[in-house]
């Protein structure tokens, strides 16, 4: 008698077919059922939360994808190994942002301004504190005429300022009267031929450049005159107390004072 033969290869094919598919199913249940975490790690607690998209460091309501509040200045620091000190990020409650770098407060961005050296940019749109400024041999442009002594003056203001001043050639002759500082600079300015008593003996033109001299300037003249007071200069000793440097030509002793002084005469040079 003869049996039939069972095809057991293609069964044991039919059976692998209909499991791969059943796993494919499975796992594309499993890709398209995921959802977003909704709950703040972990279990929904502690420091780290999300809200909105955002992620929030001790707030549970984060505006922005990466909210840091604190009740202190410091933010948040960047360490490096090997570093002696690490990178400072700091909001104060007045919302100035200061990056402090080897312990020190560097940069500040606050009111619109920026401090270098300082917290405190209050005088400028940038205040520079604690050292020097070195551009590198670069240029600083577009830069507005000086308006205060202490200001910084352009080529253009300077190379005014300096048209037709040449080398002094002469001296007046000394006020009678002594002046504020800004008063001697007007009687430079005022001078008539009545006053133009030139060193140089010319008592007849009137000169229309007259002023106040340099302590250089004035310099030119020492030892060529007795007179033993002191007179104005246009060199400005220190700006915080308005003082300007005076001289007195007979030994060129010299000193200063305020600019509202009056004992001080006046000559001038051209």
């Amino acid at each position: 008698m003869i049996k039939k033969k069972t095809n057991i290869n293609s069964k044991s094919f039919t059976v692998a077919i209909v499991l791969v598919i059943a796993l494919m199913f499975f796992l594309t249940r499993l890709v398209w059922g995921w959802t977003s975490p909704s709950a703040n790690p972990p279990s929904g607690g502690g420091a780290l939360y999300y809200y909105n998209n955002n992620v929030g460091i001790s707030t549970t309501t984060p505006s922005y994808p990466l909210t840091v509040s604190t009740s202190t200045d410091s933010l948040f620091g960047l360490v490096r190994s090997g570093a002696a000190y690490p990178a400072i990020f700091k909001l104060g409650a007045d919302s100035a942002l200061v990056i402090n770098a080897g312990a020190s407060d560097v940069l500040t961005l606050k009111s619109g301004n920026v401090g270098i050296g300082t917290t405190t940019p209050t005088t400028g749109k940038l205040v520079v504190s604690g050292g020097k400024l070195d551009m590198s041999t670069n240029e600083i442009i577009n830069v507005a005429g000086p308006t205060a002594s202490s200001s910084v003056a352009t080529k253009g203001y300077v190379d005014a300022a300096a048209a037709g001043r040449g080398p002094v050639i002469a001296m007046s002759a000394e006020s009678a009267a002594t002046y504020t500082h800004a008063n001697a600079a007007k009687y430079c300015y005022d001078l008539s031929a009545a006053a133009a008593v030139a060193m140089d003996g010319n008592t007849t033109t009137i000169y229309t450049d007259w002023r106040l001299p340099t302590v250089g300037e004035a310099a030119v003249f020492e030892g060529t005159i007795t007179s033993t007071n002191y007179i104005w200069t246009a060199t400005m000793y220190e700006a915080t107390n308005n003082n300007w440097l005076k001289l007195r030509l007979s030994d060129g002793k010299w000193g200063y004072n305020a600019e509202s002084s009056t004992v001080n005469h006046v000559r001038c040079v051209r």
